[in-house]
């Protein structure tokens, strides 16, 4: 059975949209998902499925969200391979440090006007790579002090999108790991 990993946009920032994890693996688990385990509080859930459409898989789940709580919650699905790969097309050298890394994950394709309006965008110290559907940041003053923000990059590229530093995306590999050691 695949092994998916979702990313939540948006909960728990705040104290708004408040998705505590253990009502949400339950939602996960009541939509017939397996071995479901979240990690930390803003969203990230590892879980196995039949279904092999990502796309349906983060309507199924968005739908799911909105009857439960009221309000809608983006959610983007990656495999761990494709995790894996992400890691390791890092643009921007070995020598970054990792705290300064992060993603943010696009739940489709932008448009290629749309690309170019983020291109233009100038920011003093922050770089960003666009790459498929991910764009990779280094924020080397840190994520809290920069306008690279995942409300700029959806505002421009008119996409949901949600950012994971590197810590997590490297943990929810680690999870998935394990995932496969257990149903090997």
């Amino acid at each position: 059975m695949p092994i998916y990993i979702s990313f939540l946009r948006g909960i728990n920032v705040s104290g708004k949209r408040i998705i505590h994890m253990i009502e949400l693996q339950a939602l996960y688990e009541l939509l017939d998902f397996q071995n479901v385990k979240t990690y930390i509080q803003s969203g990230n859930v590892l879980f196995l499925s039949k279904e092999i459409s990502s796309e349906k898989l983060c309507k199924k789940i968005e739908l799911a969200i909105k009857e439960k709580w009221g309000f809608f919650v983006p959610v983007i699905i990656r495999t761990p391979e494709e995790l894996k790969s992400i890691i390791t097309k890092f643009p921007f050298g070995k020598e970054v440090e990792e705290k300064t890394r992060a993603v943010s994950f696009l739940n489709k394709m932008p448009k290629e006007s749309n690309l170019e309006l983020l291109k233009n965008e100038i920011f003093e110290v922050d770089k960003f790579h666009i790459r498929g559907r991910e764009i990779y940041l280094h924020y080397p003053l840190g994520q809290a002090n920069t306008k690279l923000t995942n409300n700029l990059i959806e505002k421009k590229l008119q996409v949901n999108s949600t950012i994971r530093n590197w810590k997590t995306i490297q943990k929810m590999i680690a999870l998935s790991e394990v995932f496969k050691e257990v149903s090997d």
